[in-house]
Formats: structure tokens, sequence, C-alpha cells
């Protein structure tokens, strides 16, 4: 058998169009049990190119193997699954490239989210409510498009809509915080929220995954996790405030050293 009876990917890349004529498409690999030689197993591995216009289910003739590699065949095809529904090539591809500006800003922050939280609490909220609604227009303008300048893999761009896009994120973060400021009881609650989320990430990859390996699984903790740190938040303010502060900057200064040590796994793809 190429898999084993219930395989999980062992590898999962997305790549996107490049200067060396490489076409958008993912790639993954299964894995066997089975020995194939004797320090190897027997894998295979697909591509699936992106084509929007190919849809529904393909035939024996629109596969391409190559078989090369007896112990490791590789089947290509072009099919929309190949495209992604949404794309942040942009933004991610400017982080990726520039990890140190996230890395900087998590390991200043972290610490002090961490251990005085609770003192500079309207600080805290206005400040994080602001930058995930600073973060949250830049991944928009991505899609958008606005961002093509910043993305080595494209072509062209305009630096005026890079500006735009960075200066419309800074305004409505700036809004944003401020109202979190004034409505501080509305900051505590999301707060509340986003510690459960990371206490729901956490319960799955710890414990949960053992028993169940589902998106819907980790997607149904997270937000069960989230609803009750918001609901807490509400009815014990003090509690929460110390338990999610203490939580999000530990989270933020280890996911800020782990820019710069590398090897850390991506939080959506681990489950």
């Amino acid at each position: 058998m190429l898999t084993k009876a219930s395989p999980l990917p062992s590898e999962i890349q997305t790549i996107e169009n490049s200067d060396e004529g490489i076409s958008k498409h993912i790639y993954f690999t299964l894995e066997s049990d089975e020995i194939c030689t004797d320090d190897t197993t027997y894998q295979v591995s697909f591509e699936i190119f992106c084509d929007s216009t190919v849809t529904g289910t393909l035939k024996d003739k629109d596969f391409t193997i190559d078989a090369s590699d007896e112990c490791h065949p590789v089947i290509t095809a072009t099919h929309e699954a190949g495209c992604p529904v949404l794309s942040f090539t942009a933004l991610v591809a400017y982080v990726s490239e520039n990890p140190w500006i996230l890395a900087v800003f998590l390991i200043a922050t972290g610490p002090i989210v961490c251990f005085w939280g609770r003192k500079f609490i309207p600080w805290v909220i206005s400040i994080a409510g602001g930058f995930i609604t600073f973060a949250f227009v830049l991944l928009l303008c991505s899609v958008s498009g606005m961002l093509d300048y910043i993305d080595p893999t494209q072509q062209g761009g305009n630096i005026g809509l890079v500006l735009l896009s960075f200066a419309l994120a800074a305004v409505l973060g700036a809004l944003v915080g401020f109202l979190l400021w004034k409505f501080i009881m509305v900051g505590l609650v999301i707060l509340g929220g986003i510690a459960g989320f990371f206490a729901g990430t956490l319960l799955y990859n710890l414990v949960l995954v053992t028993f169940m390996q589902n998106e819907w699984a980790y997607i149904a903790t997270v937000i069960i996790c989230a609803t009750i740190g918001a609901t807490l938040a509400h009815y014990f303010r003090d509690h929460v405030v110390i338990f999610s502060t203490a939580l999000i900057g530990a989270y933020a200064t280890v996911r800020g050293a782990s820019l710069f040590i590398g090897d850390y796994p991506n939080e959506i793809t681990m489950y």
C-alpha cells in the first residue's frame, strides 16, 4: 500500500507564482507504514495546480504520474482545488521576509502584558484592539491586491495603494483603540474571548488532538473556549484580567522569540 489506512499528509506546501515560472499550486505527501527499501517507506505525493476553470471530478486522463522513484511516485493534476479561496500573499510574504518586525513587537509588548497587564489594562485592551484591527484591515487590503507592490511573487503593484492601505489601517486601528479605551467593559469581554481562544488552541493541540484530528473539532473547541472566556470576563473581571493578560503576554513573548529561533509550528496548521 502506498498510504496508511487513514492517511494524514506528512507535508503540505502552498506554492505561489514565482519568477522561475512555477505556477500556483498545492503539494502534499502521504506516507505508508509498508517498507519499500531498507531505509524508506512507500510515499505518494500530489501536486494540484491552480486552474479555476477546471471543476468537477477528474478522470484518469487528467492525471500525470511520475513513477521514476518507485518508492515515491508523484501524481500531478490541474483543478480549481489547487487555487486559494482567499489569498493573503502580499502581507504574509512581506512578514515572512521580515519576521523581525513582528518578533520585536511581540517581545517588546509580551512581558509588559504578562507581568503588568492588570495595572495597565486600559492601555493593554486599547493597543491590542487597535493592533488587531490594523492587521485585519491590512489582510483585507492584501486580498484585494492593494499590497501587491510589496509581494515578491507578484509583478507590478502601486506604492500609492500600499501607503493608502497602511494609512487606512492605522486610522481604523486608532479609532477602535480609542473606542475600547472609552468602553472598557466591551474590551474586557473581547480580551476574555481572545484568552479563551488561545486556551482552546492549547487544549486541542495538547489533549484533544490525541482523540480526534479534525478541522471542525478544532474550530468548535476554540469557539466554545472563547465564549466561556468572554462570559467569565463579564462576571469575574479581576480574575479574568489577571489570567488573560498573563496567558496572552506569555504567548506573545514566546511566539516572538520563536520567530528568531525558527522551527515553531504554525498554529493554523497544527491541527
